[in-house]
């Protein structure tokens, strides 16, 4: 009778935690859904490191990614690449002298307005909301 006891508690443990962890997935999963709509469009960096302020971000739906700034010596740069969003993180892949770059990209602030980035190196970045391209 004790074991029988013990294997129905068991099991209702069990299945509470299993119930939590697929409400946690479903959360998790609604979180980068929503992420990867929020960041569909143009980002202006204004302030911080890793891109020079006025660079332009553009988050295009299949998975597309560009990258346009001047560099120091005003030249126009244009980096094009492709992201996947994970989590509260985004993975950027792009290629660079001939050979792929990942940079895993941490979403630390999303608004309608307002993006702040933490890089892989802790460097952290904020954009607002580009007009869109003429």
């Amino acid at each position: 009778m004790k074991t029988a006891r013990l294997a129905l508690m068991a099991a209702a443990v069990g299945l509470g935690l299993a119930a939590l962890s697929f409400a946690d997935d479903k959360k998790d999963a609604k979180e980068e859904a929503d992420l990867k709509k929020k960041l569909l469009g143009r980002w202006e960096a204004t302030e911080g490191k890793g891109l020079p302020k006025g660079a332009i971000l553009d988050f295009k739906k299949g998975g597309n990614v560009t990258v346009s700034f001047k560099d120091k010596s005003d030249t126009e740069r244009k980096i094009e690449g492709t992201y996947k969003v994970k989590g509260k993180s985004f993975v950027m892949t792009h290629k660079a002298k001939g050979k792929e770059r990942t940079l895993t990209i941490k979403v630390t602030k999303i608004t309608d307005k307002a993006l702040e980035v933490e890089g892989e190196e802790g460097d952290a970045l904020k954009f607002k909301r580009a007009k869109k391209e003429d």
